[in-house]
């Protein structure tokens, strides 16, 4: 997947891609990938490192990193985990999961004018002791052929011929 790279640091609050949604594009889609692994508690990286998901890397577990209602976090919703890469459109948007692949046109109000935001999911006063990045690769999908995520692959693939997108 060729696109739009951009590194997203762990020890920072919210940071601009410079990414805004184009006009809509009949056949057009956008969507995010992220590798890689950061940490939200250098003092226990057994525990605190984990990818965009929030799930500790290799294992998919969580271990109580669940914030769902906590309101210092900048994500608080459903499904919520410290650790997690989120994203919010424009200064003030609403904050929503990216993760490790988002369709980004079904996120919040990207048609807004605002330009994409991302961070780690980790309140303000915890941000010192985090460290890391993941990688953004922010690409566009050929929006009339089925898409799906092989999680095998760790990529987005055409349905039809399970080719990378």
């Amino acid at each position: 997947m060729s696109g739009r790279v951009i590194k997203i640091y762990a020890d920072q609050g919210w940071q601009d891609t410079g990414f805004a949604l184009p006009a809509w594009e009949e056949n057009t889609g956008w969507l995010a990938r992220t590798e890689g692994a950061w940490c939200f508690n250098t003092n226990s990286r057994s525990i605190g490192t984990r990818d965009a998901d929030g799930r500790i890397p290799d294992s998919g577990k969580t271990t109580d990193t669940n914030v769902q209602g906590r309101t210092e976090h900048p994500y608080h919703g459903e499904n919520a985990q410290t650790g997690q890469l989120v994203g919010r459109w424009g200064e003030d948007g609403q904050p929503f999961i990216v993760g490790t692949h988002c369709n980004l046109e079904n996120k919040g109000d990207g048609r807004s004018g605002g330009t994409l935001w991302l961070r780690m999911n980790d309140h303000d006063g915890g941000l010192a002791d985090n460290d890391g990045y993941v990688t953004v690769t922010i690409a566009t999908f050929d929006r009339t052929r089925r898409t799906q995520w092989d999680s095998a692959a760790k990529q987005w693939v055409y349905s039809d011929t399970r080719t990378p997108v």
